[in-house]
C-alpha cells in the first residue's frame, strides 16, 4: 500500500534499484535510510518523522503492534 508507493517514489528520486530500496525500508539501519533520503532530495527535517513511521510500520508488519493502536 502506502509503503510500496513511498518506496517507488524513492526508487525514482534516488535512482536506486527497487530491490535495494525495498531492503532498506524493510530492515535498513537509520544511517543507511538517511543516506537514501538525502539521495532522493528529501529535506533533513523530514528524516526523523519518516524513520519513526517506518519503525511503526515494521512493528505492525512483524506482529509487534496492531495497526491503528
Amino acid at each position: 500500500g502506502k509503503v510500496d508507493f513511498f518506496g517507488s517514489t524513492l526508487v525514482a528520486l534516488a535512482r536506486q534499484s527497487e530491490q535495494r530500496v525495498t531492503a532498506l525500508l524493510a530492515g535498513g539501519h537509520d544511517v543507511a535510510l538517511q543516506a537514501l533520503f538525502r539521495g532522493a532530495g528529501l529535506a533533513p527535517a523530514t528524516h526523523g518523522i519518516i524513520l519513526r513511521a517506518l519503525k511503526v510500520w515494521r512493528e505492525v508488519a512483524n506482529g509487534r503492534r496492531v495497526a491503528g493502536v
